[in-house]
C-alpha cells in the first residue's frame, strides 16, 4: 500500500496518529477508512439504482379466468335460441307461402317478386334475431336501470329496415331485373351488393341496438 500524503488526511487522522505515538495504552475506538474502503463505497453508490414503483390500474389489468363470464356465454345461447323461435315460425309460413304463390304462378315474373319481396321482408325478422341478445349483452353491461325487452328487438329491427329500404329495395329490383332478362353481370352485381349489405347490416343493427336501450 503507498503511503498517503500528509496534505490530503483529516485533522481528525493527523491528531489520532501523534496521540498512538505518545500514548502506547492508547485504543482508538473509531475504526478510519482507508482508501480502499473509501473506493468501495463510492463504487457501491455509483452502481446503485434507484427503485421505480409503478401503479397498476385494476381497470386496465389482464383479465384472468372468470367462470361468471363463462356462465354467461351460456346465458346469452339461451336467449338467443329462444328470442328466435317466434322469428324462425314467422319465416317459415311466410317462405313457405311465398313459395307456393311462386311455383304456382303462371308468370315468372309475378314469381320473382313474390320471392323478392319475401326476402326483403326476411331481413326484419333475421334483424330481429341479431338484436336481441347483442340487446341483452349490452344491456347487461350498463348495468344500473337499464332495460331492452323482447317487443324493443322487433321495434329496432322494423325501424332498421325502414332506415334501409332504399338500398335493399334497389338491389332487388336490379336483382329481379337480371334475372328476368337474363344479364347475368346486373344479377351478380346486385347480388354481391346484397351480400355486402347483409355483412354491414350486422354492426349497423349493433348500433340501432344501442339507441333502444333505456
Amino acid at each position: 500500500m503507498q503511503p498517503q500524503d500528509a496534505g490530503t488526511m483529516a485533522p481528525a487522522t493527523i491528531d489520532m496518529s501523534q496521540q498512538m505515538n505518545t500514548d502506547p495504552n492508547f485504543a482508538p475506538t473509531q475504526t478510519m477508512a482507508t482508501p480502499m474502503d473509501t473506493n468501495q463505497m463510492a463504487t457501491a453508490s455509483m452502481v446503485q439504482t434507484p427503485m421505480v414503483v409503478a401503479a397498476v390500474d385494476p381497470g386496465n389489468s389482464v383479465s384472468m379466468v372468470n367462470f361468471a363470464s363463462a356462465l354467461s356465454v351460456f346465458k346469452y345461447g339461451i336467449i338467443s335460441i329462444l328470442g328466435w323461435i317466434v322469428s324462425f315460425i314467422v319465416l317459415g309460413v311466410m317462405w313457405g307461402i311465398s313459395m307456393a304463390i311462386a311455383i304456382g304462378s303462371e308468370n315468372s315474373v309475378v314469381g320473382i317478386v313474390v320471392l323478392l319481396v319475401t326476402l326483403l321482408v326476411t331481413l326484419i325478422g333475421y334483424g330481429q334475431m341479431i338484436i336481441y341478445p347483442v340487446g341483452k349483452a349490452l344491456k347487461d353491461a350498463r348495468g344500473g336501470m337499464s332495460t331492452f325487452s323482447y317487443v324493443d328487438s322487433w321495434k329496432a329491427s322494423i325501424a332498421s329496415f325502414i332506415e334501409t329500404i332504399g338500398v335493399t329495395a334497389g338491389m332487388a329490383v336490379l336483382f329481379a331485373v337480371g334475372l328476368s332478362e337474363e344479364i347475368f353481370a346486373l344479377t351478380a352485381l346486385s347480388g354481391l351488393g346484397f351480400m355486402l349489405f347483409l355483412i354491414g347490416y350486422i354492426p349497423y343493427l349493433a348500433r340501432k341496438t344501442a339507441q333502444f336501450i333505456e
